[in-house]
């Protein structure tokens, strides 16, 4: 249904700020348009009280605040320890050759979408518009991270730049050793094929660390393997921040190393003892 460029005009305003609500709006006032106000809507100067009044503006913007509210007391400040722990490991910034910084957080918006769906009740879920609800928590977890990072209580929550293969290394080293590792890392030359060695509970493990931006192929895998028998470990991982190849998949199965995403570090324990 067409309605008059007055109304049209005021959509398109709410629409800047919340698009669902814009949609919601237009179809109240098509349900309440009468033909016979037509003038009304069109001539009168008044058409903005009128139309506000039918939209319910004021309703909507308490409502808001009322979501906001049991998002953040409900869902967010309960878990926001780990939050912004997520949000520090699932971050960085990445140097190419050329200079060029890219900021990568993928993995983090992938863990977003991972508390919605484990953590969020469906009646919440709909009540909290669930189409605007990963950005919600994007915008409000991105505003504390940077207020915290200013309060010297929390200077250990600084962003590291993972702009090269040592930086990203201590990064996964931070990660095992918050899981209670006892963790090394090797010399960057003669390290044998290891970048970290782990011991925990009598089991020792050595990782291969790599920082490539494409996935990563079966010589990693044949070095850690070395890396084992070099070190008398009982277990060897390959870490990888964009992944494997499956010729490295096959030969890892076949010869019970782990392969791991970064994004999955924080499981580094639970998958090590569950394939020793």
């Amino acid at each position: 249904m067409e309605l008059p460029l007055t109304i049209e005009s005021l959509l398109k305003i709410i629409a800047n700020k919340d698009e669902v609500f814009a949609k919601d709006c237009r179809e109240k006032i098509i349900n309440n348009f009468n033909k016979e106000d037509r003038n009304y809507w069109f001539n009168n100067v008044a058409w903005l009280e009128q139309s506000l009044k039918t939209i319910n503006l004021e309703n909507r913007v308490k409502e808001k605040k009322v979501e906001v509210d049991l998002l953040k007391t409900k869902y967010l400040f309960p878990h926001m320890a780990v939050l912004l722990r997520k949000r520090k490991e699932l971050v960085w910034v990445e140097e190419n050759d050329y200079g060029t910084k890219t900021i990568c957080d993928l993995a983090w918006n992938n863990e977003i979408e991972h508390f919605i769906i484990t953590l969020i009740d469906p009646t919440d879920f709909k009540l909290l518009n669930g189409n605007s609800l990963h950005k919600e928590i994007f915008d409000f977890i991105e505003s504390t991270y940077k207020e915290k990072n200013n309060d010297p209580v929390f200077a250990n929550l600084e962003l590291p730049l993972l702009c090269d293969a040592i930086q990203f290394e201590k990064t996964c080293a931070d990660i095992i050793t918050n899981q209670g590792w006892e963790v090394r890392l090797t010399k960057r030359t003669g390290d044998q094929g290891a970048d970290i060695i782990c011991k925990k509970d009598s089991i020792s493990v050595v990782c291969q660390v790599k920082l490539f931006t494409t996935k990563v192929g079966n010589k990693a895998v044949q070095e850690v393997l070395g890396a084992k028998e070099y070190y008398h470990s009982d277990y060897a991982v390959v870490i990888a921040k964009e992944g494997f190849t499956n010729s490295a998949i096959k030969l890892a199965a076949c010869s019970n190393v782990l392969l791991l995403k970064f994004p999955d570090l924080e499981k580094f324990t639970i998958k090590v003892f569950s394939n020793l």
